[in-house]
């Protein structure tokens, strides 16, 4: 679940905050080397996520997706971290969607993965840059 949080919307040349909530979906699949570690496929989607703006009180859709393929270790356990890119749109036609659209702050996606694949802690964090 995305927590609810304020986004700052650049609608027709004037910021307002947003009030966002939503789903976001994140599956993790992991291909163990025979050696040890792999390779961690995550991906990042979301679901019924929109948001308000808090001055105009118009509607905005939260779109996007991520897929990353990254290695972890073969001696440790590995923390992998990646950002899924999200935009805030209009679903009012039109314009559909906003041109250009209004970026939100980072969500970062982190998941643990043994040595030998097996998944650990998956967690997602608004507002802080990955490492």
């Amino acid at each position: 679940m995305v927590p609810a949080c304020r986004r700052s919307v650049n609608h027709a040349q004037k910021a307002e905050n947003s009030h966002v909530t939503g789903t976001l979906d994140v599956t993790v699949l992991t291909l163990p080397a025979a050696a040890g570690g792999g390779t961690a496929q995550i991906i990042s989607s979301l679901d019924g996520t929109g948001g308000t703006g808090g001055s105009s009180g118009g509607a905005y859709d939260l779109v996007g997706a991520g897929r990353d393929s990254l290695p972890f270790s073969a001696g440790a356990t590995t923390t992998l971290k990646t950002r899924p890119s999200f935009v805030l749109v209009s679903p009012v036609v039109p314009p559909n969607p906003i041109v250009p659209p209004n970026p939100i702050r980072p969500v970062t996606v982190s998941v643990t993965v043994s040595s030998t694949g097996v998944i650990g802690a998956v967690t997602a964090t608004v507002g802080t840059p990955a490492p």
